[in-house]
């Protein structure tokens, strides 16, 4: 028999090495190529994205002022003026000519302005009607408060030495 001798080096290992190293290279160009394509695209889809949110800005702010103010928006517009006519009354005014017409005979429970009808209601206590009286006329002397009256007066003889309900009204002058 023959002996066969086997050559366990590749001839072609050279060839081999530089298919490997030309892929590989390929390969990295390929990856570098599809990377340069997936930001391209980011970028257009970026652009196309701002010009969708600015297009709907533009029809919503167009939308705006071109429709008409609904009953709802007018109502809370009105309520918002009146609001700040509230707050724009001379408020310190009457509370300061209450104040000056106060005595320690009598004591208030309850002020209610009303700014609207320019009017003004009272109520207090006093052991005496006198006292109701007094604090009445002292209002009176204010430049505030016009024409303040007793409108209700619950007296009860009986009771005299006990506090009795009293109500005055008077109309209110806010710019005097």
């Amino acid at each position: 028999m023959r002996a066969i001798r086997l050559n366990h080096k590749q001839a072609h290992a050279s060839s081999l090495l530089r298919l490997r190293g030309l892929l590989m290279i390929a390969g990295i160009l390929l990856l570098a190529a599809s990377w340069s394509q997936k930001l391209n695209m980011d970028q257009k889809l970026a652009a196309l994205d701002w010009q969708r949110q600015s297009a709907s800005k533009q029809a919503l702010i167009s939308k705006h002022q071109s429709a008409p103010h609904d009953t709802q928006q007018q109502d809370q517009t009105k309520h918002a003026a009146e609001i700040m006519a509230l707050l724009n009354m001379p408020w310190d005014k009457l509370f300061s000519a209450i104040e000056q017409a106060y005595s320690r005979d009598i004591v208030l429970t309850s002020v209610t302005p009303n700014p609207q009808q320019k009017s003004l209601v009272i109520e207090g206590l006093a052991t005496e009607i006198s006292q109701a009286i007094d604090f009445s006329e002292r209002l009176k002397s204010s430049q505030v408060l016009a024409e303040p009256h007793l409108t209700e007066e619950d007296w009860d003889e009986a009771n005299q030495y006990f506090p009795q309900q009293f109500q005055i009204n008077a109309k209110w002058n806010p710019a005097p």
